[in-house]
């Protein structure tokens, strides 16, 4: 047990305004990960297809894609706590540097080619990468 500080990477993320137009917006965004836009007692919500299950989003929650490419809501005090916006529209590029039988190893590299993670994982993982590695 320790103490750890997160790893200065980028991710993108869009809050949820409510509307019908933002609700289409994050499916499309989210390759359908994010459905619908329900109101219950007039407080609209979304669906989101995250990697433990399917969790509820409220209105002005935050739509997280994570470096994984998996999606995940944020409350809008905890995502203010842990995010500032950056000046960029880059993202970071995942590889796979080690492709094994049954576990792959990830690895995050930033927009100047310098590693900053390493991860297992299994060729099921959700990652979407464009030809040039991008997210």
């Amino acid at each position: 047990m320790g103490f750890y500080r997160k790893k200065p990477i980028v991710i993108e993320a869009h809050q949820f305004q409510g509307s019908y137009a933002d609700a289409e917006f994050l499916n499309r965004w989210s390759g359908g990960k994010v459905t619908g836009l329900f109101n219950e007692d007039q407080h609209p919500y979304l669906n989101v297809e995250t990697l433990e299950g399917v969790v509820r989003a409220e209105l002005n929650d935050w739509i997280i894609k994570g470096i994984a490419g998996e999606f995940y809501p944020a409350k809008p005090q905890i995502f203010g706590f842990t995010y500032i916006p950056v000046e960029t529209t880059e993202v970071p590029k995942v590889d796979v540097v080690h492709q094994g039988q049954d576990t792959d190893v990830w690895m995050l590299f930033d927009e100047n080619g310098n590693a900053l993670c390493a991860y297992p994982g299994t060729a099921t993982l959700l990652i979407e990468a464009g030809e040039d590695g991008s997210l």
